[in-house]
């Protein structure tokens, strides 16, 4: 059955152009989903659909004028009698538990029923049922009946297994709205338990060799420490940051390998809008891929002299190699959301091509707190701009101190972008802790990550496992038992998840997948992360300019890198020799995705200048 979708009455008006048009053929769209964008000398305004279905065909274009029964588009509605089916296969165990019993009261005997979708149901749902089996609820001293809590339970988790998250979701809205619409007051929250959204069964793993890879993040986090350390020993005031790519290294690694795509004649490429205090690290790869070389890199906070690399992302000072100026003070993000808005602003005009190109923007928890960063959220989730996604490094350590050091920045931004309507992707624990969260069946292991602050996870990080041991597990008996087979090297090894390629990976290929809405990755990490008791997880970690040998032997050991004692000493630089495998590695990976990040460069075609003359008629 179709359905023709007409212009519908828009007051004193005729003719009113088109200046948008939100859906496309094929599109699945729902009763009251906007379809066209009108605008007239007065305002502009969305012209819902009055059905739903599947867009058949448009019969309009940007640009035409419009009145009242004009015909907007035909729409096609799906076959009701195979959702009623498939209904029917998806009755979830509770249910089905309800429907024997009842069936069982009125005298009816199984064997004389026709079982086959009974049957089909039983083994559909088996998983289900040794979900439930399995399912332990934390003991609540304000709970008046953990029996009925724990059938609630049960059900809910019936209905995400067999039927899918989204149907979870959908159950539990209407439940809070008919909440409200009895009189019950319920608290306002935005946020979701202390974990990662992506279940680790649901993760799509990374695909690279990750040997090599974790062998090309040492040599780059080696570089790019010793770019700092070279530079400051020539000239104390000239500063620069090793913390903080220390800490994201593995953020703009699996984005360099696997994601982002280098523009070229005919594609206009993925934008990168680079955290400032991350420069070191970008150009330590740069120096790997054969881009920059040793003299340039100690040059680095030198720009004045020729070849000199700027502090900061700056194409004005370095106009082949950057492509957009940021530095931590919120521009970065805000430069990317308008840069997203407008990259829809010429495709939906059709200006320019839909090659689903996106803008990425990093960005630490403390530069959040500066009113630019979060100042253009709210326009990023009205314009649905699917096309942009923010990477927070939360590292949990600004300039002076702890970011929130009795509270958590991950669950505040996450109630702050999920409440502007931003999907978000808390990326929190690595795969270390994934067999701990399995075997947490009573539920305490997510309590007491919820209870911890972010001041007792930087203790935590600084001083070892038996001290997590003591004072993270040991607030629960139960807890400690969890840890009992694990030695305090194990403990100490359990990782955060922005150090985690898998968990990145995952985060990011759900990020570019997301239709409608804008995403922020919010992942946790360490701030100096392998720098040891120099400034791994420390207050100063982020004016840290100097490392002495025994630290620079320690770094060297912790992500082996090939280097003697001597050569550590004297702060050397290493790039393996052309034909290694990581070399080879490093530039097969960037070639498949088109070239080189970041690079700045233009393939318009240049504009002929008109002759003198061409005025010459207007002459009097």
């Amino acid at each position: 059955m179709s359905e023709k979708l007409l212009v519908p009455d828009i007051g004193d008006f005729e003719e009113v152009e088109i200046i948008e048009i939100l859906v496309k053929e094929g599109d699945k769209i729902s009763k009251n989903d906007p379809v066209i964008t009108l605008e007239s000398d007065k305002s502009s305004v969305e012209v819902p659909s009055a059905f739903e279905g599947v867009v058949d065909s448009i019969n309009i274009k940007i640009g035409d004028k419009v009145s009242k029964g004009d015909l907007i588009l035909t729409l096609s509605s799906e076959d009701g009698t195979n959702q009623k089916q498939e209904t029917i296969e998806k009755i979830p165990p509770a249910t089905e538990k309800i429907i024997t019993e009842a069936e069982n009261s009125n005298g009816y005997n199984n064997s004389e029923l026709d079982t086959s979708a009974h049957k089909e149901i039983k083994v559909e749902n088996t998983e289900v049922e040794e979900h439930n089996e399995r399912l332990e609820i934390v003991q609540n001293n304000n709970d008046i009946d953990p029996q009925e809590t724990k059938e609630w339970l049960e059900s809910l988790s019936a209905v995400v297994h067999s039927e899918g998250p989204e149907r979870a979701h959908f159950l539990i809205k209407q439940l809070i709205d008919q909440a409200y619409k009895e009189g019950s007051n319920i608290p306002y929250t935005q946020n979701t338990p202390y974990i990662n959204t992506i279940p680790a069964d649901e993760e799509i793993k990374s695909p690279g060799d990750q040997n090599i890879e974790r062998k090309i993040r040492a040599l780059i986090r080696w570089n790019s420490a010793v770019m700092v350390v070279r530079a400051n020993m020539r000239d104390p005031s000239l500063g620069g940051h090793i913390g903080t790519f220390a800490s994201a290294a593995t953020l703009y690694d699996i984005g360099m390998n696997h994601f982002w795509r280098a523009k070229s004649n005919k594609f206009g490429g993925d934008l990168i809008y680079f955290q400032g205090h991350s420069a070191p690290g970008i150009y330590a790869r740069a120096y790997l891929e054969g881009r920059l070389d040793e003299k340039q890199l100690d040059r680095f906070r030198q720009e004045v002299y020729p070849g000199g690399l700027s502090s900061y992302p700056h194409p004005w000072l370095m106009p082949k190699f950057w492509q957009f100026p940021t530095v931590s003070m919120g521009l970065g993000p805000m430069m990317a959301t308008y840069q997203a808005r407008f990259m829809k602003y010429l495709i939906n005009r059709k200006l320019i091509k839909d090659e689903s190109r996106k803008v990425w923007s990093f960005l630490g928890d403390g530069e959040i707190d500066e009113p630019e960063a979060l100042g253009s959220i709210g326009l990023a989730a009205r314009e649905k701009l699917d096309n942009l996604i923010y990477v927070v490094n939360c590292n949990l350590q600004r300039l002076d101190g702890p970011v929130r050091g009795n509270g958590k920045i991950i669950q505040e931004l996450e109630g702050i972008f999920r409440g502007a309507g931003w999907n978000v992707i808390k990326v929190i624990w690595g795969s270390y802790w994934d067999p701990l969260l399995a075997n947490d069946k009573s539920g305490l292991l997510v309590k007491r990550m919820n209870e911890a602050v972010d001041g007792e996870y930087q203790a935590f990080k600084a001083k070892g496992g038996l001290y997590v041991r003591d004072n993270f597990f040991g607030k629960y008996p139960e807890l400690k038992n969890l840890v009992a087979s694990y030695t305090d090297s194990d403990i100490w090894k359990l990782n955060r998840g922005g150090h985690d390629p898998h968990k990145v990976y995952a985060a990011y290929h759900k990020a570019i997948n997301t239709k409608d809405r804008p995403t922020v990755i919010l992942a946790k990490t360490i701030k100096g992360y392998g720098m040891g008791k120099s400034g791994e997880s420390i207050n100063t970690t982020h004016q840290q300019k100097k490392l002495g040998v025994d630290d620079l032997l320690y770094y060297r050991d912790r992500f082996d890198v090939p280097l003697t004692d001597e050569q550590v000493k004297n702060i050397e630089y290493f790039r393996p020799d052309e034909n290694s495998e990581e070399i080879k590695y490093l530039k097969k990976r960037r070639l498949a995705l088109g070239g080189y990040i970041p690079e700045r460069s233009s393939f318009s075609k240049p504009i002929k200048t008109p002759s003198n003359d061409i005025f010459d008629f207007m002459i009097i």
